[in-house]
C-alpha cells in the first residue's frame, strides 16, 4: 500500500462511526477495515464486539458471493460474540442488528439473498440509540 492509499489516522470514536456509516451504505469491506484497525488495539473483551461486527461484514460479503456455508459460519460466530453486548453497546442497537441478521439468514429467507448485492431496503442497518435509552453500554 502506498501513501496515497492509506487512510488518514482517525481516533477510535471516529473510526467506529465511519465503520457504521460505511456498513449502512452497504460498503461492508470498507466498513470492516475501519473496525479492524480498532479491533487490533482493543483489549479483551471489548475486542470481541469489534470482531463480531467484522464477522457480520464478512458474512454479508460471503452471502453476495453465493457462499452460503461461509456466510452462515461467520453469522454464527458473530452472533455468539455480539450477544454478549446486547441490547446496546457503544450507542448502537446491537439487539436490532442481530434480529435483522437472524431474519436474513433464516433458512426460509437466505436463498433470496444469495449471490447478489443487497438493495438499500433489504440490507441490515446499524441504528444508534439515544443515550437516555441505552441499557448496557459499557463505554
Amino acid at each position: 500500500m502506498n501513501d496515497k492509499d492509506e487512510k488518514p489516522p482517525l481516533d477510535r470514536e471516529e473510526a467506529f462511526h465511519k465503520g457504521v456509516e460505511l456498513f449502512n451504505q452497504g460498503n461492508y469491506h470498507e466498513g470492516h477495515e475501519f473496525w479492524e484497525d480498532i479491533w487490533r488495539e482493543e483489549p479483551h473483551p471489548e475486542r470481541l464486539f469489534f470482531q463480531g461486527l467484522i464477522q457480520i461484514c464478512a458474512a454479508l460479503l460471503h452471502l453476495s458471493w453465493n457462499h452460503r456455508r461461509g456466510s452462515g459460519n461467520h453469522v454464527q460466530r458473530a452472533t455468539e460474540k455480539l450477544n454478549k453486548f446486547t441490547p446496546t453497546h457503544m450507542g448502537i442497537d446491537v439487539e436490532s442488528l442481530l434480529a435483522q441478521i437472524a431474519n436474513m439468514f433464516d433458512p426460509g429467507n437466505v436463498e433470496k439473498y444469495l449471490g447478489r448485492e443487497l438493495g438499500p431496503d433489504e440490507a441490515p442497518k446499524i441504528s444508534y440509540v439515544p443515550s437516555s435509552e441505552r441499557a448496557s453500554d459499557r463505554k
